[in-house]
Parts: structure tokens; sequence; C-alpha cells
């Protein structure tokens, strides 16, 4: 776990806000000094480069996504044979990663960063897709296995059933009063998918 003190925080956050409204490149040392109200001097005794800000939101993103998130503790929801759990997990699991301020200013930054730095790019791509997928393919064999649903493709069901909530979970990033719709959509979707493949 990365500690940090008061006044790193603090750069951090500034850099944070910067970063997902401007991009890495358009933002500069000197206006994370500016937001925080320090010299730039004074920041360079807290983190040695701009990189090193980037590098650290990203490890702090990674290990409050882990803590938060359901998905790297997706088991809870795999022995669950609750069609109406499995909505309200799904919804909030949403609502954390829509609202929560430091996670959605994360994502923002990472969206537009992923297509400058290599590196990152092949990480977002692991997150975003990899991680995802692998999550939800152990939910559905975990339900196939338990007889929530019938037997079938595990990794097209898998993007069949989350890649409608992914789709709505964007759509609410650029257009937050759609939020209420979406969230109906999802639950559509799911008691649909259980209509379709619920045995």
């Amino acid at each position: 776990m990365v500690e940090l003190s008061e006044s790193k925080k603090r750069i951090l956050q500034a850099a944070l806000e910067l970063f997902s409204h401007n991009g890495v490149e358009a933002t500069s040392v000197g206006m994370i000094a500016d937001r925080v109200g320090i010299r730039k001097a004074s920041l360079y005794s807290h983190f040695d480069s701009k990189q090193d800000i980037f590098d650290t939101l990203n490890t702090i993103a990674d290990e409050y996504y882990e803590k938060r998130s359901y998905i790297p503790h997706y088991k809870e929801l795999a022995v669950s044979s609750n069609v109406e759990c499995i909505i309200q997990q799904v919804k909030e699991e949403l609502t954390f990663v829509m609202h929560d301020d430091f996670i959605s200013k994360t994502r923002r930054m990472l969206t537009i960063e992923q297509f400058r730095m290599e590196d990152l790019g092949r990480a977002q791509e692991q997150r975003t897709y990899k991680d995802i997928m692998d999550c939800y393919s152990a939910l559905i064999r975990a339900w196939m296995d338990s007889g929530l649903i019938r037997r079938d493709d595990v990794q097209l069901l898998a993007m069949e059933f989350v890649s409608p909530i992914s789709m709505q979970m964007f759509r609410v990033d650029r257009n937050p009063a759609v939020e209420a719709e979406a969230m109906t959509l999802i639950e559509k979707h799911i008691r649909h998918f259980f209509s379709v493949y619920g045995k």
C-alpha cells in the first residue's frame, strides 16, 4: 500500500484533476504546483517528475480498485444463485465506478493517455478487457456449475453479459443525465439474459 503524506496527497489530487481534463502531456509541473499553491521546487521535494506523479496515481488506482470493486472479488457474486442479488450487486458496482470521484477521474485520465503511452495502452487493455472478461467468464462458469444457467460457450456468454453493461457505463460517463435510464436498461438486460440462458 502506498503511504502518502498530506502534502503528497494534495499534489496527487491536483494532478489528477488536471490530468483527467487536460491529459498528462498538456499538464505541466508548474500547473500542478500552482493548483496546490506551492512553488515548483517544493513539488520536486515530494516527486521526482511529472511521470513519477502519474505512476503514483496509477499504482494508487490499482490498489484502490482492488480494495473497493467486486471485480477482483467476483467469487462472492459467483456463489449467488439469486438473480435479484446479482442485479443488485452489478448496480452497486456500477454506482461505485461511475460516482467514486477518484475512480472516475482516473478512468478519464487513463482513457486519454492510453493512446500516447504504449505500455499504458497494454495495461488499459488488460484492465478494461482481459481482466473483466476473466472475471465474467469465471462467473458464467460458476453459474453453469450451480445450475443457474445452461451450458454454452463461456467466453461468448461472458461477452454477451458484460458488453451492454459496459456500454451503458461509458454512456453515463459522457452524459450523467441518462444514469436512471441506463440502470433500468441494465436491469432489463440482466433479467433477459437469465430468461434466455436460465434453466
